[in-house]
């Protein structure tokens, strides 16, 4: 009965912790918030601070607002950040790197001239880093300030002179003000600063070929795919560099290179392949295209490239099985390959179910060239 007794005790005990005797803490929220955003839990560091009453004299109002700004950006709420921050400022935070929060949000939201303004509060923080000379510098290009943007370029690359992004952003202001000798310097140097990939290739060789530099962005083109030969984009792009230059072979074995990278291009090579009139490479490509509407609608171009009409008009079945037949341009094609072949009345009946006023007019031709033949069969052959 005595151990009995003592077991019983020590459960009233451990049943009744002393814990449970005294008062419960008070959490505090701002604590846990600047925890949870520290970890990146950005949503419920957000809850957190909801659970503050911000109008509570114990409330440290500073670094309230504060964290709130900080999650704010965190999660790309740029409006509520910067009213978060300026209650900050207004409490007494007088840390100058708020201002370049403010900046980066008001960046965000496209107010540039309210960035520019924040980063002259932050002082000398706006020249610590060589992102903030290049955002000033886009600030006032959206400004239309070109003189104020490039200058701050200048004077970042003469602080910064290893931070190769400036040379790029110049490259891109040069090219959109139609500098394209001054566009080229910045390229180059870009080019030989060794730490360049694929992207930054793209992105030169696209501007160069919008701007009409053909010659230029071909010889950084080429550079580039020979740095990064399995990049199909690069090569792709090259290609229609070639196209642009009228050099369709050149562009039909880049896109074929393309497509050994990426099936994807398949199609385009094919195309490119009958254009440039290679049109057996063509036919092969054209029978590895997947999606079947796009390979017979290619495949009944190269045909006709060919003047292989017989094959042309033995792919009715195959149009129609496909629903490819209610493209009228298919369906004039095979009318047009039908009537080659001397099949008139096959041809009559695709004639009758087009309705497009140019495709009538071509079928009202087409049908006086079948009447003269049957009047006149030696003149058809």
């Amino acid at each position: 009965m005595k151990r009995f007794l003592t077991l019983a005790t020590l459960m009233a005990m451990l049943l009744v912790s002393p814990l449970a005797a005294e008062p419960k803490e008070k959490v505090d929220y701002v604590a846990l918030a600047a925890l949870l955003m520290r970890d990146g839990h950005y949503d419920r560091a957000e809850a957190a601070l909801q659970q503050v009453d911000p109008e509570d004299e114990k409330v440290d109002k500073v670094r309230y607002h504060t964290l709130g700004g900080m999650v704010y950006m965190k999660k790309g709420l740029y409006v509520a950040a910067v009213e978060q921050f300026e209650k900050a400022i207004a409490a007494g935070q007088s840390d100058p790197v708020l201002y370049l929060y403010i900046a980066q949000a008001h960046y965000e939201l496209k107010e540039y001239r309210k960035a520019l303004d924040a980063f002259e509060r932050a002082g000398a923080l706006a020249e610590g880093k060589p992102g903030f000379f290049a955002m000033r510098a886009q600030c006032h290009w959206m400004l239309k300030a070109y003189d104020d943007a490039l200058g701050l370029l200048q004077s970042g690359l003469e602080r910064f002179p290893t931070y190769n992004a400036f040379l790029k952003q110049a490259f891109y202001y040069m090219v959109e003000l139609q500098l394209y000798q001054e566009a080229q310097f910045y390229a180059e140097r870009f080019l030989q600063s060794g730490d360049v990939d694929a992207e930054a290739y793209l992105a030169i060789g696209s501007a160069l070929k919008s701007s009409g530099e053909y010659e230029k962005a071909l010889r950084i083109l080429e550079e580039a795919h020979l740095r990064f030969p399995g990049n199909a984009r690069l090569t792709v792009l090259l290609a229609h560099v070639y196209i642009d230059l009228g050099r369709l072979h050149a562009a039909a074995d880049l896109f074929d290179k393309a497509s050994v990278i990426e099936s994807t291009y398949t199609a385009e090579a094919s195309e490119m392949y009958r254009r440039a009139k290679e049109l057996y490479r063509a036919i092969y490509l054209n029978a590895q295209i997947l999606d079947q509407q796009e390979k017979y609608k290619q495949r009944m171009a190269i045909l006709l490239e060919f003047g292989d009409f017989e094959k042309a008009a033995a792919m009715s079945d195959a149009l129609d099985r496909i629903g490819l037949i209610e493209n009228e341009d298919i369906r004039y094609a095979l009318a047009f390959s039908l009537y080659q072949v001397g099949e008139y009345d096959a041809t009559e009946r695709q004639l009758q179910q087009l309705s497009r006023p140019d495709l009538f007019q071509k079928a009202t031709q087409l049908r006086a060239n079948i009447e003269k033949c049957e009047q006149n069969p030696w003149e058809c052959y």
